[in-house]
């Protein structure tokens, strides 16, 4: 019944990442991590919040079905990646960079502070202010395994 859940999270989830032209990197356990081939930070934001409204609008479905209604927390970043092909008997597309463990160590914040999105201030200073979007500084916060102070932003919608 958890795998069903997963695929159907996933099947909705798809129907954004297609909306707002992201590509999934990887499923990680109950996961994803997406990403976008430029800098668009408010599609990331978009998708984030059109995910939300589709679980929310299929919540009788997942009440019926599973007995519960799914949630998420998200993480978003930016920054440049290096992008290689690693393996033999089987070939993965790899991304290698901060922005990938900065994102992930994000999303550990976001579960302590109780946010739902956090995002990061690269991020942030990118959303114009005719997005639909309500940005709040939740303070400069050291990220586990990272030196330095990081300043993180939670995004609501307008």
């Amino acid at each position: 019944r958890y795998s069903e859940l997963l695929r159907a999270c996933f099947a909705d989830l798809s129907l954004s990442v297609r909306k707002y032209k992201a590509t999934v990197y990887q499923y990680v356990g109950d996961e994803a991590v997406l990403s976008w081939g430029g800098h668009l930070p408010a599609e990331g934001v978009s998708l984030f919040f059109d995910f939300e409204n589709t679980l929310r609008k299929r919540a009788s479905f997942y009440e019926d079905k599973f007995g519960c209604v799914p949630t998420f927390k998200a993480s978003i970043h930016g920054g440049k990646v290096a992008v290689t092909r690693l393996g033999v008997l089987r070939q993965h597309k790899v991304y290698h960079g901060d922005v990938l463990n900065a994102c992930a160590r994000m999303l550990d914040v976001c579960r302590k502070v109780g946010s739902q999105l956090i995002v990061s201030e690269r991020v942030a200073h990118h959303l114009e202010v005719s997005d639909p979007f309500i940005v709040h500084w939740r303070g400069s916060v050291e990220l586990r395994g990272k030196t330095g102070s990081h300043d993180l932003y939670t995004v609501n919608p307008y």
